[in-house]
């Protein structure tokens, strides 16, 4: 009986490994969550975007940029300013996440054997507010573009 329970919890929850791998591509999602922040925050403040990912660490308010939990092994975040609005953040993840689980807080139960349709395109939601973090296991980028409706730039102050 107690072995039988041991298996069904490994068949629910997934092996102590996959469990880390999924903490692990979690931590990435929230480190480019961030990194995003701070992206749209220097925009707002500057009017532009950072040049290379190095332009939002800021001794002054304490920002430092996250770090992969595998930079041991060669994994690093990425970033690429791809015109005046829009940007793009990579990483590379161990496991797919399918589309709308992160979003909904991991509700539900993860597939075990999740089958994807392969597309690489990153679908944010109306209004750009919880962009899908949706990706297949590997090297995974997100463009995104800044609406200065929904972020306007902060208001000068008087000099």
């Amino acid at each position: 009986l107690v072995l039988g329970a041991i298996v069904y919890s490994f068949s629910i929850m997934g092996s102590p490994a996959r469990q880390r791998e999924l903490r692990l591509d979690d931590r990435r999602i929230n480190d480019l969550q961030s990194i995003q922040y701070q992206i749209i925050n220097y925009w707002q403040q500057k009017e532009k975007l950072p040049e290379k990912i190095s332009d939002l660490s800021n001794s002054l308010t304490g920002y430092s940029l996250p770090i992969d939990p595998q930079f041991q092994e060669g994994k690093k975040y990425e970033y690429t300013k791809k015109s005046e609005m829009t940007f793009e953040l990579c990483a590379t993840f161990i496991l797919p996440i399918p589309e709308g689980w992160r979003e909904n807080g991991g509700r539900g139960n993860f597939p075990l054997a999740y089958e994807t349709n392969n597309s690489s395109v990153s679908h944010p939601i109306k209004g750009g507010i919880n962009e899908s973090w949706s990706h297949e296991a590997g090297r995974k980028c997100f463009e995104r573009t800044i609406d200065p409706d929904i972020y306007p730039p902060f208001e000068k102050p008087f000099r």
